[in-house]
């Protein structure tokens, strides 16, 4: 079913506007990612390392959920919303877990591009969802 799309979209939310969150999330991974060299605090190994697996998984549920809407499952989209969510909770709990609040560029990186990749997949999360089947239907 290489051409397929699922038809059983319905959501208060335009694809577009989906995109334009799903893309938001992949950049606040980015943004992770180098936000390390950026705001130079990749001496620090703990939130350096932190940042960066938190934001290698942004990038890839973002991109993931970018590229699903429309063309996978709104089931499996949900999930890539979800697992996002659950990354962008964890970066905004991590500066107290990990134990680097004195890290102030790292502390501050982590709690706002957790906060923005949180609201935008749960947003998209708990706004992804289907009625009736997932068939795919082809195009």
């Amino acid at each position: 079913m290489r051409n397929a799309t699922y038809g059983r979209w319905h959501s208060p939310l335009s694809r577009e506007t989906m995109r334009g969150l799903s893309l938001i999330v992949g950049l606040a991974g980015i943004w992770q990612i180098v936000a390390p060299y950026l705001l130079r605090f990749s001496s620090q190994a703990v939130p350096t390392r932190n940042a960066i697996i938190c934001g290698v998984l942004l990038l890839i549920f973002g991109a993931l959920s970018l590229y699903g809407v429309g063309t996978l499952s709104p089931r499996t989209v949900s999930i890539f919303d979800w697992l996002a969510f659950l990354t962008g909770l964890w970066l905004l709990v991590s500066p107290f877990v990990l134990r680097y609040r004195e890290v102030a560029p790292a502390f501050w990186s982590a709690v706002i591009a957790g906060l923005i990749s949180l609201i935008c997949a749960a947003f998209l999360g708990a706004h992804t969802y289907s009625t009736g089947s997932d068939t795919a239907v082809t195009t």
